[in-house]
């Protein structure tokens, strides 16, 4: 008798613990307070640091929202977004999407923090970092230096040889580029492509602008920092950025997309995983440091989220940086954004100590509700995360 009313006994506490279970999944579904369904990323061992929203300061809500949004609204065909917030990885989603491979269709993608991803024009950032490192390492002189001087070996184009290091930095060179749709014969990014020697073609284009005057969006620039790279150190820029980038942040693996020269295409070309996308982002937050050790030169991190150039309808340019403004409701906040054609960004968020990234697969969509999705994301879920509800996206292209 005893056995029995104890198994009795147990049996109504384990129908009443069921109830209770349900009552509580029941709630998460219903008007009654929300259950954090956003936990802490793994810790992996990669060097991340990992902590939940609320271990943070930030609401897990929105961004409940958010992921619930992205998981459900296939055709925003976003990747993978990721949240840094005090040095600490709090968010991290992946989605299954049409991808491409620098072009080639992939097709349907199921992405998760191992799979390798176009970051477009995310590389002239990448790229003109590697500038800031040969700089302090005097392979490369100051900014003010002139393309003569920086190729003594080239005919340069009359006019060229008053264009500096800056003016190719801040994409205000003044020569002759156009880069707009649609993608033919006649664009100039078609022809670099085609070209056996891009440095070569870049150096040997008309001046038609007093440099430093004017901004034109101009991928060839990027391709003179690439061959400066090479010329100076004796490395390919994917070598180059291997020993003094991607080695010191832990990178193990990356791809970087050539021209049929052989040569990488610096601009464009790299391919890299989400949390580690986010590791060279951190470096702008936390003065060129990962984990205490010295990556990027501080001076260079400051001078890249400078306003050099002011292209139509954005806050301004940086060294190969956006620099888009934003209203917190209380301020305007300046923020750096590193941004790839499909969708990839890096938002440096340096007042809330707060660093974003985003892979989509958006590389020729014209939706109105596409383009531009990146910055309503962040005004939308992230920012009111923040406690910024009324966020708003003022100035960027």
């Amino acid at each position: 008798m005893k056995m029995g009313r104890g198994a009795s006994s147990r049996g109504s506490r384990l129908a009443i613990l069921v109830v209770a279970i349900a009552l509580v999944a029941g709630c998460a579904g219903s008007d009654g307070p929300a259950v954090d369904r956003v936990g802490a990323p793994p810790d992996t061992g990669d060097g991340w640091a990992t902590a939940a929203p609320s271990d943070v300061g930030l609401d897990p809500e929105p961004l409940q929202a958010l992921r619930d949004r992205l998981a459900e609204e296939n055709e925003l065909n976003v990747h993978a977004f990721l949240v840094v917030k005090d040095d600490r990885l709090v968010f991290e989603e992946y989605f299954t999407g049409r991808d491409e491979d620098w072009g080639m269709p992939l097709g349907e993608i199921a992405f998760d923090r191992d799979t390798l991803h176009d970051l477009r024009s995310v590389t002239k950032s990448v790229t003109a970092a590697l500038i800031g490192i040969a700089r302090e390492e005097g392979l490369v002189p100051g900014v003010e230096s002139t393309l003569d001087e920086l190729f003594p070996d080239h005919d340069l184009a009359p006019g060229m040889e008053a264009v500096t290091l800056h003016d190719v930095l801040a994409m205000s060179a003044g020569i002759d580029w156009n880069e707009d749709p649609p993608f033919n014969f006649r664009n100039s990014a078609v022809q670099l492509l085609r070209s056996p020697d891009q440095v070569a073609f870049v150096l040997g284009r008309d001046v038609v602008e007093d440099p430093g005057t004017t901004f034109t969006y101009n991928g060839g620039l990027t391709e003179l920092l690439g061959g400066l790279v090479e010329r100076t150190s004796g490395m390919s820029v994917d070598e180059y950025a291997r020993a003094k980038l991607f080695d010191p942040l832990g990178i193990a693996e990356f791809e970087w997309r050539r021209y049929t020269s052989g040569v990488p295409v610096a601009s464009s070309g790299l391919r890299l995983r989400p949390r580690d996308l986010a590791k060279f982002g951190s470096l702008f937050l936390n003065e060129g440091r990962w984990q205490g050790r010295q990556v990027l030169p501080e001076a260079w991190v400051a001078e890249s989220s400078q306003v050099y150039s002011e292209p139509s309808g954005t806050a301004g340019y940086g060294y190969l940086w956006w620099i888009q403004r934003y209203d917190l409701g209380d301020r305007l906040v300046d923020i750096p954004v590193a941004s790839g054609l499909g969708g990839q960004k890096i938002f440096v968020i340096e007042e809330l100590d707060m660093l974003v990234v985003i892979n989509a697969g958006n590389y020729t969509s014209t939706d109105p509700v596409v383009l531009g999705l990146g910055e309503r994301l962040l005004t939308e879920y992230v920012l009111p995360a923040a406690g910024f509800d009324g966020a708003v996206f003022v100035d960027g292209g």
